[in-house]
């Protein structure tokens, strides 16, 4: 329950001081009172978007329809607990199975300082309706047992006072919740407590987070009615939310049991509205008007229809609502409205008016009806009830699962109730024709909305509108090569990894530009998944695909949406036949049928500029690479089949046989400029068969595909390496320790003093001699990065472990890059020696 009476202390005029770091203050009981209470919220400035609140709708709570015990007071926890008798009637089947009524015996709660009753954390306690609240709680006389004193408080009457309202200036209501510039001036207005003053002790009390902003009293202020105050929110943290609370309190009976204590049976409503503080003020929507009257005749053949042309707005959207001006009906539960974005997106809403047997109808008569998705109330949330007549309001979009495959709306299909959800506009342009169906789908009834329908979108302006390109579903297999026989083609086998599951693979993808923020794509299809054939890593996720960041895209399958894949075609085949797989994006759905394992032949390709090295293809940075492929044998039985070829990042080729039906292979030359020494790029590859389209959306390819990737590692050589490759030296040759031309210098220390790998170097090697009482090693530093150079010494070649370079001056080089290191000498035997290391 919300705060009723606690702030009542501020009344008794007590203050605290500190008397000795030694004593305990002793207890002070403050305040006794039980309760029964109505929470409600407000979500905007229509006083029809005042509902009982479904937040309390919850284990610690129970609902917003409340029961109250409360002691209140300082230094109270050391206290007996308090205990509580009246006339309840609580038992398993009226009591939900979370409720202890625990003997009647308060809990503390360290939190509000106070011993409370209810529920398994003595928050209270509260229920859905006010009827069980009432039969769990009847009116009469409960006793609160403090201390040893019986104070006896009689509930009686239904005295709850008229339901509070606010009335809000200085920001906006966005979303629900009222939106404020920090630092801007909060007025807010009450309206009037019709009965305050009638019980002697009326409260208005108004919190804005944990500060009270104002308290009245009926004995006190018997003509202050009614609330209005200004607050300063330069104290309020941007980015953060706050509940501003009004409460009504009528004081039916009061005990002076305790003297000095106010101890009071009370009915209370409270109202409650989340203030957002921000930093700068969210732009108002913009409002788009068809005021024609939209006629719903009965048993309708074909939905009437009423189209808004949208233009100016600028950015994705981020909002849409839809308000239907005047709607009247006489039996709600026979009509279906559909919205058309303009660029093929729909959402779904049902009218409601069964209370689940079709025996009760619902009827409309000159209702504003506004369709939010962030709306508290949903259409689906009315549904059971036994509701005769719809009211106005603000409600989220929604449809019975028991009656959405009743609308079937020309040339849109049939739906699910997962379609009723107007965020499958965020993301997308708004510009351009949205339309309105309205349809009766049952005989007997009809209905207009005379006042035709209102859209108001919300944009970003910064942003830039989702936009698709490609909406595919696809079985592939990936292969990978390692030398220029074409033997060496094999199924990857670096799929095979938790992350990915196998080379034989699934895929559904969503692909465009800016889709971050649009609502997740889902697939639909004849999947047959279970943990037999399926990895214990992988997630259907409900068919939902997963955003990847990196390709900017919308993915399918395993635990990070790397698409799916198995070890074995049949394994892929069991869990993904072939049928029709149906991709639902922007609230449209594309169906693509995989059909006929018309998979390409495996892909090849013959490189030029490099060499074939430990399964990569190595190539010196600046060298040109030439790339020719095989004959894509089928390319052009179906239309826009497909050859890519890209290395990196970099496309260099995407042939469609649609335009070019006789360039069956590829061969291109890439320039190796800007790939980094010492790193390896992917180059793909792939042969696409395109077996079904399907263009739902204009100049977006939707497609259904079956594919043969190739993967071959390009590696581009180190200075060390190029170093070696330019100088002749074979492949098998080239690692660091090997000696290709003889002369006992091994590649690595070739490299570093600047030497011939192929040629045998009589000079050049370090050189050693005594000087001054020291002995200096002179050599010739020949690489500037890459490559660290040390001297050290031993006085012990037997222990690998005694070479050091402590003790070593290690020199700088001169304009001829030669280096003396200094090493302190005296006597007895000392070794020298240069190390050489290539860094990362």
């Amino acid at each position: 329950m919300k705060r009723i009476y606690a702030p009542v202390i501020s009344l008794l005029g007590l203050s605290a001081f500190l008397v000795c770091p030694l004593l305990r203050a002793a207890s002070v009981v403050e305040m006794v009172y039980v309760s029964k209470a109505i929470d409600y919220v407000q979500t905007g400035a229509d006083s029809s978007t005042i509902i009982v609140d479904p937040a309390p709708l919850s284990p610690t709570n129970g609902g917003p329809y409340g029961f109250a015990v409360n002691v209140v007071g300082v230094d109270l926890a050391g206290i007996t607990p308090p205990t509580v008798t009246g006339p309840f009637n609580l038992n398993q089947s009226n009591g939900p199975s979370t409720f202890s009524h625990n003997g009647g015996i308060l809990g503390y709660d360290a939190d509000d300082q106070s011993w409370r009753y209810g529920a398994s954390n003595f928050n209270d306690w509260g229920t859905t309706s006010q009827a069980a609240n009432d039969t769990f709680f009847p009116n009469g006389t409960y006793t609160v047992t403090v201390n040893n004193t019986s104070v006896s408080l009689h509930l009686s009457g239904d005295a709850y006072p008229n339901t509070p309202a606010l009335t809000l200036t200085g920001g906006q209501w966005v979303d629900g919740a009222y939106e404020i510039v920090v630092g801007q001036q909060l007025g807010i207005t009450s309206n009037t407590f019709s009965g305050y003053g009638t019980h002697v002790n009326d409260a208005i009390t108004l919190w804005l987070g944990d500060n009270r902003v104002m308290q009245s009293f009926a004995a006190t202020a018997p003509n202050a009615n009614s609330v209005s105050q200004v607050v300063d929110t330069s104290s309020l943290i941007s980015g953060s939310s706050y509940d501003l609370d009004l409460d009504f309190t009528a004081i039916v009976a009061q005990s002076s049991a305790l003297p000095g204590t106010l101890a009071v049976a009370a009915y209370n409503k409270s109202v409650g509205v989340i203030i957002r503080a921000v930093t700068v003020a969210t732009p108002a929507p913009s409002a788009f008007t068809n005021s024609t009257s939209i006629a719903i005749p009965d048993n309708a053949p074909t939905p009437s229809t009423s189209s808004i042309n949208v233009s100016g707005l600028t950015g994705p959207i981020t909002k849409v609502t839809v308000t239907l001006n005047q709607f009247s009906h006489t039996w709600t539960r026979d009509v279906g409205i559909l919205l058309v974005g303009p660029h093929g997106q729909t959402i779904l809403t049902g009218m409601v008016g069964v209370d689940g047997d079709g025996t009760n109808g619902t009827t409309a008569n000159n209702v504003t009806l506004t369709f939010d998705q962030t709306a508290i109330t949903s259409f689906l949330a009315i549904q059971t009830g036994n509701i005769a007549n719809l009211l106005s309001g603000i409600y989220a979009p929604a449809i019975s699962p028991l009656e959405y495959n009743r609308f079937s709306f020309l040339g849109h299909g049939t739906y699910s109730a997962a379609d009723a959800n107007l965020n499958a506009f965020k993301g997308t342009d708004a510009n351009g024709t949205w339309t309105l169906y309205v349809q009766d789908f049952a005989e007997g009834d009809v209905g207009n909305i005379v006042g035709g329908w209102t859209l108001k979108i919300s944009t970003d302006s910064t942003a830039q509108p989702a936009s698709l390109e490609f909406v595919t579903v696809s079985k592939d297999i990936d292969y990978v090569q390692t030398s220029a026989d074409s033997a060496s083609v094999i199924v990857d086998p670096k799929p095979l990894s938790p992350t990915y599951g196998g080379p034989y693979g699934f895929s559904a993808n969503v692909q465009g530009t800016n889709l971050a923020g649009i609502t997740a794509p889902t697939v639909t299809g004849p999947f047959n998944l279970n943990q037999s054939n399926g990895p214990s890593t992988f997630s259907h996720n409900g068919g939902r695909l997963g955003y990847d960041s990196n390709d900017q895209s919308w993915r399918y399958g395993a635990t990070n949406f790397n698409d799916w894949g198995i070890t074995s075609k049949l394994a892929n085949d069991t869990s993904f036949p072939n049928g029709t797989y149906t991709i639902q994006v922007l609230g449209t759905p594309v169906a693509l049928n995989l059909t006929g394992d018309a998979y390409p032949n495996t892909p090849f390709v013959t490189l030029t500029g490099g060499s074939w090295v430990n399964g990569a293809y190595e190539i010196v940075v600046g060298q040109t690479l030439g790339i020719s492929t095989n004959t894509f044998t089928a390319y052009g039985t179906h239309a826009n089949d497909v050859i890519t070829l890209s290395v990196g990042d970099d496309t260099l080729a995407e042939l469609f046989s649609s335009t070019n039906s006789t360039t069956k292979s590829v061969s291109r030359s890439y320039n190796t400029s800007a790939l980094v020494g010492g790193s390896s790029y992917d180059l793909d590859l792939g042969f696409y068969a395109i077996v079904d389209q399907n263009p739902v959306f204009p100049g977006v390819f939707s497609g259904a595909v079956y594919g043969k990737e190739l993967r071959v590692t390009i590696r581009a050589a180190t200075l060390f390496t190029a170093y070696l490759i330019n100088a002749g030296v074979p492949v098998e040759k080239r690692a660091a320790a090997d000696d290709p031309d003889g002369d006992g210098i091994p590649n690595l220390l070739e490299y570093a003093l600047g030497l011939a790998p192929m040629t045998p170097n009589p000079t050049g090697l370090p050189v050693s001699q005594t000087s001054g009482g020291n002995l200096t090693l002179t050599y010739k530093r020949a690489v500037a990065t890459g490559i660290t150079y040390a001297v050290q010494t031993t006085t012990d070649l037997t222990n690998p472990a005694s070479w050091t370079s402590v003790g070593v001056t290690q020199g700088t080089p001169d304009v001829n890059g030669n280096v003396t290191a200094i090493i302190p000498y005296s006597t007895g035997t000392r070794f020298l020696r240069l190390q050489v290391n290539v860094t990362p």
